[in-house]
């Protein structure tokens, strides 16, 4: 089989000393994850990689099934890794400046997750857009959009 220099490049970027570091890390974050549900993230914008060391970690780590997209003073994209529990998580302004990154550790990432202080008013949300059991009559669900 024949590695094209691309391939050779991945791999030597995937050996070296501080990559390594980072992917006993996310190991050791996974069993925490595991024994106690303890989540956990790595900021990548926060470690000394050598260029096109993100790259290659994300081709590595692989792709998941999920991808989510949150626009909320910016775009943050959260997407499954290949590896289960690994979620890689990017934000950027509106303008598309990358403002962070980091592989978050758990089952569901946080940024995904209903809050429950939230709950309250879907509630009052949902039941509003019933049916008036009396009239049938059915309320405008546009009228309550976020």
């Amino acid at each position: 089989m024949t590695r094209n220099s691309s391939q050779t490049a991945s791999e030597d970027i995937l050996a070296l000393p501080m990559v390594q570091a980072l992917l006993h890390e996310l190991l050791d974050k996974l069993g925490a994850l595991q024994r106690d549900g303890r989540s956990d993230s790595v900021d990548l914008r926060r470690l000394p990689l050598p260029p096109g060391a993100l790259d290659a970690l994300r081709a590595w780590l692989g792709a998941g099934e999920i991808r989510a997209t949150v626009k909320a003073l910016g775009v943050t994209t959260v997407e499954e890794t290949a590896i289960t529990g690994l979620w890689w998580v990017s934000q950027a302004k509106l303008t598309g400046e990358p403002t962070g990154a980091w592989i978050e550790v758990s089952l569901c990432p946080a940024l995904l997750m209903a809050h429950a202080e939230d709950l309250g008013a879907a509630i009052e949300r949902l039941r509003g857009r019933l049916p008036d059991p009396g009239t049938g009559s059915r309320p405008d669900p546009s009228a309550d959009a976020r």
